[in-house]
């Protein structure tokens, strides 16, 4: 089964009780965020063809929008009522595929990006020490 933008909107819907027209509504109300959020942050996850742009659009909203749904799911994964939506959303959609753990591969992601920052210190402070002078020049002078 091909998971599409309905389908995510869909089982979050039935999942949280806010409707499609809440869920694209501009309202603010915490409720109507947090579903919008989650759909947002599922439809990347699960969709691989979709662009940030294009999850945008379907909610009437700047691709930087979604990128902040993202951000704010993948911070407070934690929580069990998010785990809870993300396992059901995902399960419902994908029944036939193994779980993943979205909090785990949150962790991870986070790791890679924190070991890429180091990687990229430790490569610029290697082509500092390949440009400073050995001990046998620096006795020789």
């Amino acid at each position: 089964m091909r998971v599409t933008h309905k389908a995510v909107i869909d089982a979050v819907s039935e999942y949280t009780g806010i409707t499609k027209k809440e869920m694209i509504n501009q309202c603010r109300k915490r409720e109507y965020v947090y579903a919008r959020h989650m759909a947002m942050y599922l439809m990347y996850c699960l969709i691989p063809s979709t662009t940030i742009a294009s999850i945008g659009k379907y909610f009437n909203r700047d691709h930087t929008s979604v990128l902040h749904a993202k951000a704010h799911i993948s911070d407070i994964m934690y929580l069990d009522e998010i785990k809870g939506c993300v396992t059901h959303v995902t399960a419902k959609l994908q029944p036939h595929s193994p779980q993943i753990n979205m909090l785990e591969v949150t962790r991870l992601k986070k790791k890679i990006n924190v070991l890429k920052a180091k990687l990229k210190r430790a490569q610029a402070l290697s082509t500092k020490m390949k440009n400073l002078p050995t001990f046998k020049e620096i006795k020789a002078a």
